[in-house]
């Protein structure tokens, strides 16, 4: 018998000889402590680590809610199991129980844990909270705290909103969407304190579990949840189905509830925001990047917008290939029937400081009656590309009645250049 197979024979008769104490469908399980490796010694150890960890500590307000945190990563095997919650105080009994199989080595504790652990819920007593991974190597804890309920206590993390963020321009599916059809959601954030953490998406109907979820962090005082909400969340893979909408962000101050709806989608439902162009917006000169520009050139695009009724946002530009993050963005709020990209987008949108790679091009306008995509197209920068929009002269461009500046100019005089 070989090396490996010794090693592969002596970890399937360690993991035949751990006893752990394995969920049941409709049952409660109690708190156990063997084969738990503690996440102070153990889990360095094992490779699984947790950041961005909020846990439940002192006193908490009675019928308040606390918004729990952790983004854990295991380092040598897959996550098969995440599971815990709120026991009794000595650990006994689970009075709040979650339980997830991620098979993948990272894992956020708000996808799931966060919404099915109501801490709004609990009676008035002592609890502790303990969060374990299972790996194929052990199970690791790695979040525990004691805390107490009741007494006058007040939950640090409230899931509601506050006046240190404000939201403007919301917008939240509601009602009852078509099935396979996009949906734009839109929020611009502001706070008095650097908004650290935005995330959620679409969750079961219940809050229980994550179907779409995002999350991202600013570190600024201002967010717009276009920049990458917008293109995650997609929509047109929902099935047909009751659904809840979620966003939350946090400052140091706590995390509010920014955005929250309910709908549907299928049952013959409508999207009233189309993601395609309609005859309300018609574009006019569209030039967007395609094929391979070169690295570190810029390139000129273009577009002129018409519609029948005021264009009140066109917002959009570079993003990854797959649509998630945004590279280059840029947003305007014209409010009149005719717009051009070139006002405001081509100089935003710096496609000289793009690093090699696929990208995706992406505009979109708004009006009352809806949005529209007016420019879309995917390219490449790099690898030997040439862009074809050069920014300088070349002998196909010919220049007559040329006027530029020179020399001494009297200073609060104006002059005319030509070309």
């Amino acid at each position: 018998m070989n090396k490996r197979s010794l090693a592969k024979a002596a970890a399937a008769l360690t993991l035949a000889l751990t006893v752990v104490s394995v969920p049941t469908a409709g049952a409660l399980p109690m708190l156990s402590s063997n084969a738990v490796v503690d996440a102070a010694t153990g889990a360095s150890q094992l490779g699984v680590t947790i950041s961005n960890k909020v846990v439940p500590t002192g006193n908490l307000a009675q019928g308040k809610p606390y918004v729990i945190s952790g983004n854990i990563y295991s380092a040598n095997s897959n996550i098969l199991s995440v599971f815990g919650g709120v026991y009794t105080a000595d650990g006994s009994t689970a009075v709040l129980y979650c339980e997830d199989t991620p098979s993948s080595k990272s894992y956020d504790l708000k996808a799931k844990f966060d919404y099915q652990l109501a801490f709004n819920k609990l009676a008035a007593g002592s609890y502790k909270y303990r969060i374990t991974v299972r790996t194929v190597q052990d199970d690791i804890v790695v979040a525990e705290s004691d805390f107490t309920v009741g007494n006058g206590g007040s939950s640090a993390s409230p899931s509601t909103g506050s006046s240190s963020i404000t939201v403007t321009d919301k917008k939240v599916p509601t009602g009852n969407l078509p099935v396979g059809q996009p949906y734009i959601i839109g929020g611009f954030l502001s706070s008095g304190s650097p908004i650290t953490q935005v995330y959620g998406g679409v969750y079961s109907a219940d809050g229980s579990t994550a179907v779409l979820y995002c999350q991202d962090t600013p570190n600024a005082t201002t967010y717009n949840l276009k920049t990458k909400f917008d293109y995650q969340l997609a929509f047109n893979k929902l099935t047909a189905g009751s659904y809840l909408y979620k966003i939350v962000a946090k400052t140091a101050q706590g995390e509010a509830v920014v955005a929250e709806s309910n709908f549907t989608v299928g049952n013959g439902g409508t999207n009233t925001t189309p993601s395609n162009g309609t005859a309300s917006i018609t574009v006019s000169g569209k030039k967007v990047p395609s094929g391979n520009l070169a690295q570190g050139q810029p390139y000129i695009i273009g577009g002129f917008l018409t519609s029948g009724t005021p264009i009140t946002q066109v917002y959009g530009g570079v993003y990854t290939a797959d649509g998630k993050n945004a590279v280059l963005y840029c947003e305007d709020k014209p409010n009149t029937v005719t717009y051009d990209l070139k006002s405001k987008f081509d100089y935003q949108l710096a496609f000289n400081k793009l690093a090699s790679g696929s990208y995706l091009y992406k505009i979109v306008a708004k009006t009352a009656q809806g949005e529209a995509v007016v420019a879309e197209s995917k390219f490449t920068v790099g690898n030997g590309g040439s862009n074809n929009t050069p920014s300088t002269s070349t002998p196909s461009i010919t220049i007559t009645n040329k006027k530029v500046p020179s020399g001494n100019l009297a200073q609060g005089q104006p002059y005319i250049i030509g070309g």
